[in-house]
């Protein structure tokens, strides 16, 4: 813990960065101890056209670009005490001890290991009680085993297999510690022992020696070594923090800190997060893969109800069906999304789109699926398809929110975060068809806040994280759904099932 008394005494300024290594871009944000935002930064990764997999040395030069950035607007870098690394899930590289890189980052979206994952499930018993989570190819663990066993010279070099998150930590600082809610992206994690289950990774064949050490969100792992801060324009000792999975940080971010509580995350993909008090793992919940992970706040918990074609959905339809509008957009100093927002009917239209066109997300998990763009006409144009876009994925989070229901998990509100975030079109149409207040936050970027608020209480500014969020967390826009249109919403959701079910069959037949 860090001297908070007598930081204040000598008059410094106390700055918390939190960082969020996602999928596509890295963001870092400068938080002062009052909560105040002081600097951000983003970087998106640069891919080659066609380009799934991410080079973890290329990944951590982002990240490093990233907190420059971060670090250059703040007047005062040296009163950063702090870097906490939250990130994406189920994503690893393998290392060897001397911290050289053995093959590229393994994304979760690469559908390997579906032979290790039935596998797991004939062969580890109640794998889904202790990891809280049924077998999938999404999680590490399956894709683990298949690289150890396609890689040549892999088993004999390997020294860990780590996540990204832990990836990142360890090139900051050297150390290998994971936090609880990203090691049960793993499916090897005992979500009630809070440490590796030797039974799970028995029967994977491979021990816990190869996976960093389990630790609450919010571990102080280490400082930042000394020639690498210097670079990035911070002082020696900075303290460097083990996050969260970039869900849970966003949840924490975004003040979903009690039972009920639930924030709706619009990046890649789009995630409701909904908190819970009590462990949940029976088959009912498993069987439709959901999840039961740890929150920062000790004895909460998480899931997760997603669809895979989140805000990448919306990207595909930029990129290959307005291409076209990007000088427009340019030239109006606005993005592309301004330019298809205005020009978005009103109203919903006939046009259903089942948005799952990179998998279905929960609770299915099927990868590969197919999505498709149902009830058009002569009269049907490209803004109606892009408005049928955004209430697909709405549509996919109401049914999610059904399912959930099942299991006693309810939720009467959400809170925003994500780039999704920044649109009121969409955040109306979730409102409207999921029939609940959304309310959006003074920074989208709920991830970066949850790691700083970690830091915060870690390193003594507060006692808890519910005292940071009076701090950190701000409130902005409060939206209430539209009765009038919520009805006509209901209407179209019965058609959108129907839709989505023949589509699933098709899926098998394909």
């Amino acid at each position: 813990m860090i001297a908070i008394e007598r930081i204040c005494k000598e008059g410094w300024l106390i700055v918390f960065l939190g960082l969020d290594v996602g999928s596509s871009s890295c963001k870092c944000a400068a938080f002062a101890e009052d909560g105040k935002m002081l600097a951000s930064s983003e970087k998106e990764y640069a891919k080659t056209p066609g380009q799934i997999g991410l080079d973890a040395r290329v990944l951590f030069e982002y990240v490093c670009a990233a907190v420059r950035s971060c670090t250059e607007q703040v007047e005062a870098a040296g009163d950063i005490v702090s870097v906490t690394v939250s990130s994406f899930g189920e994503s690893f590289v393998p290392i060897d001890k001397a911290g050289r890189v053995l093959a590229p980052v393994a994304m979760y979206t690469d559908g390997d290991g579906a032979a290790e994952t039935e596998f797991l499930r004939r062969n580890a018993a109640h794998i889904g009680r202790i990891a809280g989570a049924a077998p999938n190819c999404l999680y590490a663990l399956p894709r683990m085993m298949q690289m150890l066993n396609t890689v040549p010279g892999l088993r004999d070099n390997l020294w860990k297999f780590l996540q990204i998150e832990d990836y990142v930590v360890f090139r900051f600082c050297g150390e290998t510690v994971i936090d609880y809610s990203l090691a049960c992206r793993a499916l090897a994690f005992d979500v009630g022992g809070h440490c590796w289950s030797e039974e799970i990774l028995e029967t994977a064949g491979f021990g816990s020696h190869a996976l960093s050490k389990p630790v609450p969100a919010g571990t102080v792992a280490g400082e930042m070594h000394d020639s690498l801060a210097l670079a990035l324009g911070l002082r020696k000792g900075v303290k460097i923090v083990s996050g969260m999975h970039d869900q849970v940080a966003a949840a924490t971010g975004a003040g979903a800190l009690r039972t009920g509580d639930a924030v709706v995350g619009t990046g890649s993909v789009e995630c409701i997060t909904p908190v819970f008090d009590s462990f949940i793992a029976d088959d009912a919940f498993l069987n439709q893969n959901y999840v039961c992970v740890p929150h920062a706040v000790p004895g909460l918990y998480v899931t997760y109800a997603f669809t895979l074609s989140g805000g990448s959905l919306l990207s595909w339809y930029r990129d290959r069906l307005v291409p076209y509008l990007k000088p427009s957009a340019e030239a109006g100093n606005c993005s592309v999304y301004d330019l298809l927002n205005e020009n978005c009917p009103s109203e919903p239209s006939d046009i259903i789109v089942v948005p799952h066109f990179g998998g279905t997300g929960t609770p299915e998990l099927a990868s590969p699926a197919f999505g498709t763009i149902a009830g058009l006409s002569m009269g049907s144009g490209l803004p109606e398809i892009y408005r049928a876009v955004m209430e697909g994925l709405c549509f996919e989070m109401r049914f999610n929110r059904e399912k959930l229901k099942e299991s006693g998990i309810e939720f009467s509100s959400l809170r925003a975060t994500g780039g999704g975030a920044r649109s009121p079109l969409w955040l109306q149409m979730k409102a409207d068809v999921l029939d609940i207040p959304v309310e959006t936050l003074e920074t989208s970027d709920a991830g970066a806040v949850g790691g700083a608020m970690a830091a915060a209480v870690s390193l003594g500014a507060f006692r808890c994280l519910e005292e940071a969020a009076s701090c950190f967390v701000k409130t902005g826009k409060l939206i209430l759904p539209n009765r009038e249109r919520t009805k006509l919403y209901d209407k179209k959701y019965s058609r959108y099932i129907k839709i989505r079910q023949a589509m699933l069959s098709l899926n098998n037949e394909i």
